[in-house]
């Protein structure tokens, strides 16, 4: 079986959308290999991976996206970098309290900082944003939101073999999404 990393970007003519798929294999199990990361961490490292190439891919010019998530919650703190030729690496280093631990528990009090640097980059820019939400994804919708004001939708998932994600995003040079058609597409992301 050949195990690959993806990028698949797309718009829709119709509406000032556009998007991304991405799909991790060799990346993200070369990361699992020799970690016994519990199940809620290895989920948001999976999540953090897919989510930085999305963000990567979504670049103008070749350079390395950091993101970092840390606070006062079990999940002291998560690191990951990926380049916009989608290198990947990352760590996460933390304790589940409980079976049941959900997201919002493990990062409790907690920041993201998305750092852009190297390459064509002039200078670093870093965006920092306080983690909200139920999970990873609606964190960094706030974080599109508030820093670069974009209007966003992002899924990830992950599992022990694949980490993946959609992104949406308005496109402000094209004008506003129909609000009912951004948020259906929001729904079927």
């Amino acid at each position: 079986m050949l195990h690959t990393d993806t990028v698949i970007p797309f718009a829709f003519e119709s509406l000032p959308v556009r998007g991304a798929l991405v799909q991790l294999e060799k990346s993200w199990q070369r990361m699992l290999a020799n970690h016994e990361y519990e199940r809620p961490l290895q989920e948001i490292l999976g999540h953090s991976a897919a989510a930085s190439a999305l963000i990567a891919h979504g670049l103008k010019y070749k350079s390395m996206i950091t993101m970092q998530l840390s606070g006062d919650g079990p999940l002291s703190m998560l690191v990951m970098q990926c380049s916009s030729d989608l290198e990947l690496r990352g760590m996460v280093r933390g304790e589940v309290p409980h079976a049941g631990a959900g997201f919002r528990e493990l990062v409790a009090r907690a920041n993201c900082a998305i750092t852009v640097d190297g390459g064509d980059v002039e200078r670093p820019y870093q965006g920092i944003v306080e983690v909200i939400g139920d999970n990873l994804a609606a964190s960094l919708e706030n974080y599109y939101q508030r820093s670069a004001q974009i209007p966003s939708h992002l899924a990830l998932v992950s599992d022990p073999t694949l980490a993946g994600g959609i992104l949406l995003q308005q496109m402000p040079d094209r004008g506003d999404a129909p609000e009912d058609d951004w948020r259906r597409l929001g729904l079927l992301a």
